[in-house]
């Protein structure tokens, strides 16, 4: 089982690949894992957000949109199943490649 050791540290910014590592490992924790530690997983969600928009932004692509998708729906559901309001932040993880390099034209690949 992945625990929250074997998340990538946390650091200002993380190279994309280290974001959809710790989003693999945070959604492959049990719900009983997640309830026990829920301070520590909201502390990493928030963690994540924080510098979601600044530095990963940039390393968004249409290959690797859907785990940022997939992400925010699961913090969506997950939440609520630990008897928590909603994590208002997830939809910094639903801004799609064509939205990106609509407002960022020089983003594009």
């Amino acid at each position: 089982m992945v625990t929250f050791d074997d998340l990538p540290p946390r650091s200002p910014i993380l190279e994309i690949d280290e974001e959809i590592e710790a989003i693999h490992g945070l959604m492959s924790m049990p719900l009983d894992y997640l309830k026990e530690h829920f301070v520590e997983f909201h502390d990493y969600a928030i963690f994540m957000i924080m510098p979601y928009g600044s530095a990963v932004y940039t390393d968004i692509t249409p290959e690797n949109e859907g785990e940022f998708f997939k992400f925010a729906d699961w913090l969506d559901e997950v939440y609520p199943k630990l008897g928590k309001p909603r994590l208002a932040g997830s939809a910094a993880f639903r801004l799609s490649y064509d939205s990106l390099t609509e407002e960022y034209p020089d983003l594009k690949r």
